[in-house]
């Protein structure tokens, strides 16, 4: 745990659920890729990144009232028979598609389940230049989002003094520019290309973000001069991450569930260890929240390929994977008489 004493009634242990949380993030992204054409997945993407922002902003006021007026015992059951309810939804709904139909025997394990096929796997993956393009734009802008979401409570709850309500709602302002952001690149999505809406979400994140420290030495004794440049950078990130999960499904060799997997993976790695560098001095102060959540902000504008680098990038890619017709050997010219 990160050392800090615990609310009463809270365990310090590790949650084992995030195991689950993250194999159901990364096979959600991976059904849309095999089941949806390109044109559909933009508006699905868009709906799974907002439940998942929705549920941070609305969890710990529930939270905190079952706690105040219970254990947090109430918590953990009810995480136990949500877990049970998803997995026989998962047992009925969802069709296994690793039996064979004419033996009903289990298929054999692909070979990039060992140790050596998985980085081989890996290395054909990072070798696509889209993918490493787009792991690197959302790896950026979610750890701008994570690291307001780790150290926010203890700025504004904190240094500021607002109260856990007045927090809560100042939280939930900050989801409501997420869910703006992914819904805008949902309706961009129908005219305009993904490098196109993703160089304008990380324009939009970055001009926002640079506001932010400016805004709290204006006014360091207000929440608004914190959360309100959020809110508005969040505009940017909501519609970045929709975006970049569509970018990244552009891979579509024969290791895309690896390629899902560690495009995930990249993600939260990146955001635990950024966060983890801001704290080797402690709890950052408000100014120096601002000038964190900035810095990995102002990085995704400059990563993002253009609409012309992507298109240059597509037709060079089609004719390499053209059939090279082997050429005719020249004839040497007939001597002159």
């Amino acid at each position: 745990m990160s050392g800090r004493p615990q609310p009463p009634g809270v365990p310090d242990r590790a949650d084992p659920s995030g195991l689950g949380a993250g194999t159901g993030t990364v096979i959600s992204r991976l059904w849309v890729q095999r089941q949806l054409p390109e044109r559909m997945r933009l508006p699905i993407l868009t709906m799974l990144p907002t439940v998942i922002a929705v549920a941070p902003a609305a969890s710990p006021p529930l939270a905190g009232l079952v706690v105040q007026h219970s254990s947090w015992r109430v918590l953990f059951a009810f995480m136990v028979v949500l877990g049970l309810c998803v997995a026989l939804g998962v047992l009925r709904l969802l069709p296994a598609q690793n039996a064979r139909a004419d033996a009903g025997r289990p298929a054999p394990a692909p070979p990039w389940l060992s140790a050596a096929g998985l980085v081989q796997a890996y290395r054909r993956v990072l070798a696509h230049r889209g993918f490493r393009v787009f792991a690197a734009a959302i790896s950026l802008a979610w750890c701008t989002y994570f690291t307001f979401t780790a150290y926010s409570s203890e700025v504004i709850q904190v240094e500021l003094g607002a109260s856990p309500t007045h927090f809560g709602l100042l939280y939930a302002l900050v989801i409501l520019g997420y869910v703006g952001g992914s819904s805008a690149a949902k309706r961009i999505g129908a005219s305009r290309s993904l490098e196109v809406i993703a160089r304008t979400a990380s324009l939009v994140a970055a001009a926002a973000a640079l506001l932010m420290p400016a805004a709290v030495h204006l006014w360091p004794h207000s929440t608004l001069s914190v959360v309100l440049p959020m809110a508005v950078c969040m505009l940017g990130v909501g519609a970045m991450f929709a975006t970049c999960q569509a970018g990244m499904m552009r891979y579509d060799g024969e290791h895309v569930g690896a390629a899902s997997g560690l495009f995930f993976f990249l993600q939260m790695a990146s955001g635990a260890c950024y966060t983890a560098l801001v704290a080797l001095q402690g709890p950052p102060a408000a100014l120096v929240l601002a000038l964190c959540v900035a810095a990995p902000a102002l990085s995704p504008s400059c990563s993002v390929p253009s609409r012309c680098a992507a298109a240059h990038q597509t037709v060079r890619a089609a004719r390499q994977a053209l059939p090279r017709t082997p050429r005719c050997p020249r004839t040497p010219p007939e001597p002159r008489e």
